[in-house]
């Protein structure tokens, strides 16, 4: 196989790129874990002001913009349905996956009218989130790793931790 100069950005390019923004530290982290192990490449952030702040970079700079964020709805600064909702306006065009542990419908309904691609009620199934993901961003379905098998993604963290 011969390589041709310019390859190596485009294959790194070919991974898509996941904003986590979640301000439980557990949650997020395995969030980020599992998402990395399904091959994806994962930007994480406490808090919907750095969620903002962050996309605000990439924005006004050279940085690259992710190509799905996921987000939980109740964090400390902005919400994630403000940060939705300043996104739309300002026109990105980045899918938005919202999730929270309070799944009224009032909340769904105020991501659903501010774009968000899909809404996920917590605890959920690992594998819904990688369905969500990949119907928003068009990806086939990818088979998990043998790593991953048997882990109860919609458990209490402590509990996979053996507390």
């Amino acid at each position: 196989m011969q390589l041709i100069p310019g390859d190596a950005k485009r294959l790194v390019r070919c991974v898509r790129r996941v904003l986590v923004a979640e301000d439980d530290e557990d949650t997020r982290t395995l969030l980020a874990w599992g998402l990395r192990l399904h091959g994806y490449e994962v930007v994480e952030v406490t808090s919907g002001t750095e969620l903002f702040d962050v996309l605000t970079t990439c924005l006004n700079s050279e940085e690259q913009m992710p190509d799905l964020i996921l987000s939980d709805v109740r964090m400390p600064g902005f919400s994630g349905i403000e940060v939705l909702s300043c996104m739309d306006q300002a026109e990105l065009g980045v899918p938005f996956i919202l999730m929270s542990a309070f799944s009224d419908e009032e909340t769904k309904k105020k991501g659903q009218d501010n774009g968000a691609a899909a809404f996920l009620a917590k605890p959920f199934e690992f594998e819904r989130l990688l369905a969500a993901i990949d119907q928003t961003l068009g990806t086939p379905p990818k088979e998990a790793p043998p790593t991953s098998e048997g882990i109860p993604w919609s458990a209490p963290f402590s509990a996979r931790k053996g507390k």
